[in-house]
């Protein structure tokens, strides 16, 4: 039976791996016969694979010289849809190699908070009025909504930037809101859906970790 991960394979090979499931059945797996029709199964979904991979990079490769960017994109991500990428080890400051969960977890966090930490001087912020920064985060709010690119993938809300464009200015209206709204504007706490991230290291060349 052919699985929605494994839809390449041909129904050639379906038949060898019923004959390998009965020479199993039948003469054990220790057998000859059923070696025989294990090495045939194998060597058969290494070649559909093959074949598949290549005429769909092939596809792609066209699709990126003729400038269909969309369709290019699509079949990378159908290409790519299974893949996890898996980063084993990172160092911590010191160069330390972190191999555990926990402690690479906590290098993580350690690596964002830093990463996102306000270390703007209080005694410099320009003091205004609450009119003239409630219409300045207005305005940046609909600066950032027109520089929000496009084809690209939704973040944990699901939500793509070509719907956050297209909803004008309503939308901009709800997200100014959203932005001066009690808990974030005088309480100073994000939502907690504000604070998820996705991470996906991607390792340059060089030191991986």
């Amino acid at each position: 039976m052919k699985t929605k991960n494994m839809f390449w394979i041909s129904n050639k090979i379906l038949c060898n791996i019923e004959q390998r499931r009965e020479a199993k059945k039948t003469f054990g797996k220790q057998s000859e016969q059923y070696k025989d029709w294990n090495k045939e199964v194998k060597n058969a979904i290494k070649n559909d694979k093959k074949e598949y991979l290549e005429s769909h990079l092939s596809h792609i490769e066209i699709c990126n010289l003729t400038h269909s960017s969309r369709e290019m994109y699509s079949g990378i991500n159908r290409l790519m849809r299974n893949f996890t990428p898996r980063l084993s080890a990172i160092k911590d400051k010191d160069g330390k190699t972190l191999t555990e969960n926990e402690e690479i977890s906590n290098r993580w966090k350690e690596y964002c908070s830093e990463m996102y930490e306000d270390n703007t001087n209080e005694e410099i912020k320009q003091v205004e009025s609450n009119d003239e920064i409630l219409e300045r985060i207005r305005s940046e709010v609909e600066w950032a909504i027109k520089q929000l690119p496009k084809g690209k993938s939704a973040g944990n809300d699901e939500i793509h930037a070509e719907m956050i464009k297209a909803s004008g200015e309503q939308g901009i209206d709800i997200f100014h809101k959203l932005c001066t709204c009690k808990k974030i504007w005088i309480e100073e706490k994000w939502p907690d859906e504000w604070v998820k991230s996705v991470f996906v290291p991607i390792p340059k060349k060089g030191d991986l970790q």
